[in-house]
């Protein structure tokens, strides 16, 4: 599976973040969901290619 030089875009809005899909031919995934557009939450899977990235929110020291 390969990578498209463009393959998905993550953007913040404030405290929110968002990944999106911009057309790869391989797709993007979450937790194993093909997507377009999604908000991220604390421990999701992001897949690019053969890459799997783990999304961590901001921890508030305990």
């Amino acid at each position: 599976m390969t990578v498209s030089r463009r393959h998905a875009v993550f953007n913040r809005t404030g405290e929110a973040y968002t990944v999106s899909d911009v057309g790869s031919l391989n797709g993007t995934y979450v937790n194993r969901d093909r997507i377009e557009t999604v908000a991220l939450k604390d421990s999701d899977e992001v897949q690019i290619g053969k890459y799997r990235l783990v999304f961590f929110a901001g921890h508030e020291d305990v």
